[in-house]
């Protein structure tokens, strides 16, 4: 499950209230499928400076998501690191406009998401 970028970009919402709706979101599936296996991913990085106020809103809510896993139904992800440059700046090659992956973004994303992917689907 990837959601809430939108709610810290367009909107800047408070981190607590994307963090709520992500949530809800997560009940509402378990509610539905309580069987279900959900991957939460943190939000990505965005803008190409490390510590704009979009990527610090972005770091709030994953920190907030994060202690939502149970490693049994609900499982947190975060490939930011994969997707930004090691001084954690963000490359117009992975993300043309700072937002949206590019085809390298999305080989990076499907790269780092596949272990986790191959371990929540092993019975």
């Amino acid at each position: 499950m990837m959601i809430g970028t939108n709610n810290t970009g367009d909107r800047q919402e408070a981190p607590k209230t994307t963090a709520a709706g992500i949530r809800r979101l997560v009940a509402e599936i378990r509610a539905r499928q309580p069987q279900a296996r959900i991957l939460l991913l943190a939000i990505f990085p965005r803008d190409e400076k490390p510590d704009s106020p979009l990527r610090r809103l972005n770091d709030q809510v994953n920190a907030i998501i994060a202690g939502d896993a149970d490693d049994s139904h609900v499982f947190f992800l975060d490939i930011g690191h994969a997707l930004t440059n090691a001084d954690g700046t963000l490359s117009t090659d992975v993300m043309p406009d700072l937002l949206h992956p590019s085809g390298k973004g999305y080989a990076l994303w499907a790269e780092n998401l596949e272990p986790a992917l191959q371990k929540l689907l092993k019975p």
